[in-house]
């Protein structure tokens, strides 16, 4: 941020590879074609994530891309980090009424969060990145910034706790 407010640097904005860049990209790692495909759905883009992944055997998520994801993670609030943690669990989208109904359903009422305060999280969390949101009005869908992060939380969630959250997530769904 510093180098940004002293123009000394510049800011590019890069799209995801596509099929055939990450193809190149792997290549020379000489993996199986099968594996190849696989690394492409995972990396979702991604240059870093694809070499980290052809690097390791599946379907393990390399220390590199956890160390990254984590650092992006710790910037979060630990309130923000568990609402996300609750996400994941409804996969790579979610809307608000399924994280609040979430939320509602998996707390004390003295814990409870509000509704303002759930926003408040999801979009500390877009500040950071790590979720985008898309639609209009009340149709507003979240999404997570890659795949590999919604992997990366759900792997981290305790047995115990990931099956609770998997028990609300089917009666909010419901």
């Amino acid at each position: 941020t510093d180098l940004q407010r002293e123009h000394a640097v510049e800011c590019i904005a890069l799209a995801p590879l596509n099929d055939e860049q990450i193809d190149a990209l792997v290549s020379s790692t000489q993996v199986p074609q099968p594996l190849v495909q696989r690394i492409r759905k995972r990396a979702a883009g991604n240059p870093f994530f694809a070499e980290e992944l052809a690097r390791t055997s599946p379907p393990t998520i390399p220390r590199s891309i956890k160390a990254a994801l984590q650092q992006r993670m710790n910037k979060l609030d630990k309130q923000t980090r568990q609402l996300l943690d609750t996400a994941a669990v409804l996969g790579g989208s979610f809307e608000l009424s399924e994280i609040c109904a979430m939320e509602a359903t998996g707390r004390e009422k003295t814990e409870m969060l509000d509704e303002d305060t759930v926003l408040s999280l999801l979009e500390e969390a877009m500040d950071a990145g790590v979720l985008s949101e898309e639609g209009v009005g009340m149709r507003i869908t979240y999404q997570f910034w890659h795949p590999m992060l919604v992997s990366y939380l759900y792997e981290n969630i305790s047995a115990m706790r990931r099956a609770r959250l998997h028990r609300r997530a089917s009666e909010v769904l419901r």
